[in-house]
């Protein structure tokens, strides 16, 4: 398959090749600003905006997922009404970071 471009469909639209005026924006422009309006940078990361645009769709929306178990809402033992997923998997890792400090700390004694 050998590939052809055609410099007269190459340019359809007239407006990339005519001067803009200095008061007018480009559309790559107007298309960057857009992008700004509807997400947020931090530290060089790009997020959507909170309620912007539509909610990520499941891989599988059917199944079951163990990301269901390990993000639901669980019930707390002390009375609260609920604890959220997110804070389960830290007390999780804080602890295990714990565990595994007291660990390398009695190695390193003997």
């Amino acid at each position: 398959m050998e590939a052809s471009f055609d410099t007269e469909e190459s340019f359809d639209d007239p407006s990339c090749l005519s001067p803009q005026p200095p008061g007018c924006v480009s559309p790559a422009r107007r298309q960057i600003r857009e992008v700004k309006e509807t997400k947020t940078t931090i530290n060089g990361v790009t997020f959507p905006l909170p309620g912007e645009g539509p909610e990520q769709q499941l891989l599988k929306p059917k199944e079951w997922s163990y990301c269901d178990y390990f993000w639901t809402d669980k019930k707390d033992p002390q009375g609260s009404p609920s604890v959220a997923g997110f804070e389960v998997l830290l007390q999780k890792q804080l602890k295990g970071k714990q565990m595994q400090k007291e660990m390398s700390e009695f190695i390193h004694e003997r």
